[in-house]
């Protein structure tokens, strides 16, 4: 019987502070002052920072609104456990005791070092990373991160990170990068490629529209190395690329992994070699859109298109690390992995340009997607999709000359003469998608419609692991 009493007066206590929230809300109030009380390794400075706009609110609820704000980006931070926030009147006898109020923040900062191991599924692969960050390093919850990780196509990776947010916010990020990488591509274009580098990145959140800007610049020097083929002969050695590279993304589905509702678009603009360093110059561009409806209570549509143009400043080819691969089970379904576009023999030499576009419908497994809970869908699909060399000038990407000769067409003109002439492959098929935690898995049975020349078909059953399908 108390238990009852005590959950109806608890009850009763809310809805009375309620009343007086929703009352104070219109009257007039301005921040006094704001006091950070347990933090020991961060700087006082840094945490008022983030509150600042509560000291331009003149009104009670506006006050505890970016009060609230300020709290939920510090939050986001990651160098709190626990947060809390206490209105009280000013202790200082000068104060307006009417309007004026002192904001405390009582907090718990997270440990420094935090140790993680885990998987990862991306990009038709899997990996075994490890990571180690010091958090909050110079009290204004800077991070260091030192990161390693082992896959099935990126042989070994490390990277060292420094980041930074700007103005206190979540926002806006800044980094600073080191990185070591070995890929594997012996299956695909008979050769391995090690990239080290330096970088710096600066990361914004657009509110306007909807989305997050990335502008980042690299200097890369690249090798290709254990060349098992003539298509890749002319491309061994080393390569020193001075990009500068700025991708916005705009990601407003319901789920990330397997959307019912919603659009994602994402822009990419790369220009390699401005200036006089390095030995790659071009300009790289890449487009991708999708949208997804629900149509009736039982299927989701989705849509995604896709299109890329490298476009080469001067007279040498482009190199295949630089080049689109396309095909495969999270690209252009039915075909083997990077089995799209222009090859040497069963070597992928990668596309300057190509478009790719897919359908697919889910519908629900009756007695197991909804009676079950289990995430598992039925699956319809149809993808198309080609990529091309420049037209002329594919005759030599296999030559050991890194040049061509200057009287060809522009390479836009060409592009769009190629992609035009050539065909694309078309391929459909039906399946099962299950919902990981961490990623999608499919397993399809692909039919080719048509078939591009050149083109390396995986018919029959096939198995896509990963986040971003077409």
């Amino acid at each position: 019987m108390e238990q009852g009493v005590d959950a109806q007066e608890y009850e009763r206590q809310q809805v009375r502070l309620l009343d007086m929230l929703s009352n104070a809300a219109p009257t007039s109030a301005h921040v006094h002052s704001i006091t950070v009380k347990g933090a020991q390794r961060t700087r006082d400075s840094f945490v008022l920072a983030a509150l600042a706009p509560a000291f331009k609110a003149r009104t009670f609820a506006s006050v505890l609104n970016r009060v609230q704000e300020g709290a939920q980006n510090l939050t986001r931070l990651d160098i709190f456990d626990q947060l809390e926030i206490t209105v009280d009147t000013p202790q200082d006898p000068f104060a307006d005791r009417n309007e004026a109020v002192d904001i405390i923040l009582n907090v718990k900062e997270k440990s420094r070092l935090c140790i993680k191991t885990g998987t990862e599924v991306g990009n038709g692969e899997g990996n075994m990373n490890g990571s180690i960050t010091l958090r909050n390093i110079f009290g204004g919850a800077e991070s260091l991160q030192a990161m390693a990780s082992f896959g099935t196509r990126t042989s070994s990776a490390f990277s060292l990170l420094l980041a930074t947010p700007l103005k206190s916010s979540p926002d806006h990020m800044f980094d600073f990068n080191a990185h070591s990488v070995v890929r594997n591509n012996m299956a695909t274009s008979s050769h391995e490629e090690v990239a080290r580098g330096l970088g710096i990145r600066l990361r914004s959140v657009d509110r306007a529209l909807n989305g997050i800007h990335e502008l980042s610049a690299d200097s890369t020097w690249r090798c290709m190395d254990r060349i098992a083929d003539a298509a890749s002969l002319r491309q061994a050695g080393h390569s020193l690329k001075h990009s500068i590279t700025h991708t916005f993304i705009r990601d407003l589905r319901n789920d990330p992994l397997l959307p019912t509702k919603g659009h994602y678009l994402r822009i990419a603009n790369e220009f390699a070699g401005l200036g006089v360093v390095g030995d790659v110059h071009h300009w790289k561009t890449e487009v991708e859109a999708s949208h997804s409806t629900e149509v009736g209570e039982q299927l989701a549509l989705s849509t995604t298109f896709r299109v890329g143009l490298l476009y080469p400043f001067g007279e040498k080819l482009t190199l295949t690390t630089d080049r689109f691969q396309i095909g495969g089970p999270l690209s252009i379904r039915g075909l083997q992995t990077n089995g799209g576009g222009p090859r040497d023999s069963t070597d992928a030499l990668g596309a300057e340009g190509y478009w790719s576009g897919g359908i697919s419908v889910f519908a629900p497994i009756p007695k197991v997607t909804r009676e079950k809970g289990w995430p598992v869908f039925l699956h319809g699909w149809l993808n198309a999709g080609t990529g091309v060399l420049s037209a002329d000038r594919a005759k030599f990407s296999t030559e050991s000359a890194t040049d061509v000769p200057s009287n060809l067409p522009s390479i836009p003109a060409s592009i769009i003469q190629s992609l035009t002439n050539t065909s694309p492959t078309v391929t459909a098929g039906l399946g099962l998608v299950y919902r990981h935690q961490i990623a999608r898995i499919e397993l399809n049975f692909c039919l080719p419609l048509q078939i591009s020349r050149g083109d390396l078909v995986k018919c029959g059953w096939q198995l896509g692991l990963g986040m971003n399908f077409l």
